[in-house]
């Protein structure tokens, strides 16, 4: 079973050999066709506006990725800020323990040499 090779046919035109997106003014009669011509527009047209269209969508990512980066930045800010507040808040309670651990120690030694007298 052999497969007979494929006939490429113009829809402008109706001829063999090319198609409308392979047309030139040497190989296909319908090529200047003011309705072909206004087809061909178009499409240049629809080619224009999408690369645009891609362009900006383009520039709307890059604007949306800045300011997801300046928000990133601003979430780490305060998470560096708040981990140092914790941080702050921490240590100060560790110091109240210790003067609190002193506080009692005198308090008892005071009491110790109360009895004693």
């Amino acid at each position: 079973m052999s497969a007979e090779p494929r006939r490429i046919r113009c829809g402008a035109c109706g001829l063999e050999g090319h198609n409308r997106g392979t047309a030139t003014v040497a190989n296909c009669p319908a090529y200047n066709n003011p309705d072909e011509v206004s087809r061909r527009n178009k499409k240049i047209e629809a080619a224009k506006i999408k690369a645009r269209d891609a362009k900006e969508d383009l520039k709307d990512f890059e604007s949306r990725k800045t300011a997801r980066d300046a928000a990133s930045e601003r979430r780490h800010q305060e998470m560096q800020r708040l981990l140092a507040l914790e941080q702050q808040d921490r240590e100060e309670n560790r110091r109240n323990a210790e003067n609190e651990l002193k506080r009692r120690k005198k308090a008892a030694e005071r009491a110790e040499r109360r009895a004693r007298k």
